[in-house]
């Protein structure tokens, strides 16, 4: 343990500029990665919150019945996606729709000469345990339309969202493509740390081979300095990501709901990411180690890794 100690501290002692400029590297690589995930992961949980269907409107001809509505009522209350259901009469669309108006203009207009323009509406609180599910809730809309003529049509969802979703997918896509290339960056960038003291210490290197030194005795420090350069440079990115999760989180600058569906990344995908950096640092450093070796040796390395 301390030889390996003493191999890290002359790592850096000697060649401070290249150890310094890889872990700035890996550092900054790491927390793209950390906050690209973190603003694609939240993104999405927002996104699944906001377009999750909580209410259908059911907008009703003039020439309904009262019979015609009760037949909707009764229709509307066998179904188990109901959680509530509330008729709206014309005249109280008429004075919602002229409040919003008079908040917005700042002019009054009377409901009486309005009220002819908006129908009658019934509101379906639909159950919270199958907002999610927009098929069943588009089976409930269609029965609606086709099982009742008095009804003019009927309206959920958010189509917004739903564009909004396919944008963000395609975002998705090239995100990920950008953090596969940061984390390529990084395994590159502690590979060529490897490289760079494998050929300053060649000539004590083939001293060590010929007096019998064992390889991985002289190749395991190289090893070993990477992964320490990994799990500094992870813990820095993480504490750096998480300042800025828990800032954005205490801001003015975003609202209440979108801060109440804000998660940070969950242990298991720091685990994977932990596991891909190290992982793949380690292959890109060992295939680095690889190169350097005679042809004669090459044969020999298989075998050892």
């Amino acid at each position: 343990m301390w030889s390996l100690f003493q191999a890290i501290k002359r790592s850096w002692s000697e060649h401070f500029i290249t150890q310094f400029t890889s872990f700035l590297v890996v550092t900054m690589a790491l927390l793209a990665v950390l906050v690209m995930g973190l603003a694609l992961d939240n993104t999405g949980k927002i996104l699944d919150r906001w377009g999750r269907i909580t209410k259908l409107t059911v907008y009703l001809k003039e020439s309904y019945q009262e019979s015609d509505l009760e037949n909707l009522k009764q229709f509307v209350a066998s179904s188990p996606l109901t959680e509530s259901y509330e008729l709206v009469p014309a005249n109280v669309v008429a004075q919602k729709f002229n409040r919003t108006f008079s908040q917005l203009s700042g002019k009054n207009i009377e409901a009486e000469k309005i009220e002819k323009f908006f129908p009658a509406i019934v509101e379906i609180q639909i159950d919270k345990t199958i907002q999610g599910s927009q098929s069943r809730v588009s089976a409930l809309a269609g029965d609606l339309s086709k099982k009742h003529p008095f009804v003019s049509r009927v309206t959920y969802g958010k189509n917004w969202l739903n564009r909004y979703s396919t944008i963000l997918g395609s975002i998705a896509s090239v995100s990920f493509l950008i953090m596969g290339l940061l984390m390529m960056g990084a395994f590159i960038a502690c590979a060529s740390v490897v490289k760079t003291m494998l050929h300053a210490r060649g000539d004590e290197i083939e001293i060590l081979e010929l007096i019998g030194a064992n390889r991985l005795a002289i190749y395991l420090p190289q090893l070993t300095n990477v992964l320490s350069t990994i799990v500094v440079a992870f813990v820095v990115s993480l504490c750096v990501a998480f300042s800025l999760f828990y800032h954005i989180q205490e801001g003015d600058f975003i609202g209440y709901q979108v801060k109440e569906s804000m998660e940070f990344l969950s242990f298991w995908q720091l685990t994977l990411l932990f596991s891909v950096l190290v992982g793949g640092s380690l292959l890109y450093s060992v295939f680095a180690i690889y190169q350097l070796l005679p042809a004669t040796q090459k044969k020999q390395m298989r075998g050892l890794f």
